[in-house]
């Protein structure tokens, strides 16, 4: 499994995040926090595609491919605030790499009403029953005191092979619209802990109720 790591150098007028030999520039006193996350998981998700890509040498570029929503790793049922925009990075990641990417979230028939003209949807009775796909785009998500891990892979549906795999490690500095360190007092299990400064415990997603 390859490792990728996102790194953040932040000076007094600005930063840059390193890598794997890529150098992209960040403003820190031009950029607003919401636009800097925004051009991060861009950056992460364009190298992950990339990096799986690489390594699929068994998976045809004209197969089509599923971008599944990224999950927590500690419960495959749950999502985090950054997992739609992970999966749309990937969505768009793996198009520009020449993939045929199907979005099984496209409705059958079109909804017009008054509010406007929609075909997507999450609703299974509206999506089409038979989807020809055979390979899928896995995401999992762990979070630890500094940022997050996403641990990515491209799995054959027919058997299960994983084709390419890749980690990703993304600290919470860099995007700061969706996570925060610990805060130094935690309340956890019914028990008060306390930390002489933040980023004790694994990092919050801001916004959500720990």
């Amino acid at each position: 499994m390859r490792r990728l790591a996102l790194l953040l150098l932040i000076g007094t007028m600005g930063g840059c995040a390193v890598n794997k030999g890529h150098e992209y520039q960040f403003v820190e006193s031009t950029q607003s926090v919401k636009h800097k996350s925004a051009v991060v998981i861009h950056q992460l998700t364009q190298e992950i595609a990339m990096s799986l890509a690489e390594q699929s040498v068994l998976f045809a570029i004209d197969t089509p491919v599923v971008i599944a929503t990224p999950v927590l790793s500690s419960d495959l049922s749950s999502t985090t605030s950054l997992s739609s925009q992970l999966q749309q990075g990937l969505i768009a990641g793996f198009k520009m790499q020449g993939y045929q990417v199907i979005d099984v979230n496209v409705a059958e028939a079109l909804r017009v009403t008054s509010t406007g003209d929609f075909i997507l949807s999450r609703d299974w009775k509206q999506l089409p029953q038979n989807q020809n796909v055979e390979h899928i785009v896995v995401s999992s998500i762990d979070m630890d005191t500094r940022g997050i891990i996403v641990n990515s892979r491209i799995v054959n549906l027919t058997d299960n092979h994983v084709l390419s795999a890749i980690q990703s490690h993304v600290p919470a500095k860099m995007i700061t619209e969706y996570l925060a360190l610990s805060e130094k007092v935690v309340v956890r299990d019914g028990n008060i802990y306390r930390y002489p400064q933040k980023g004790h415990e694994q990092v919050q997603q801001v916004g959500v109720k720990q």
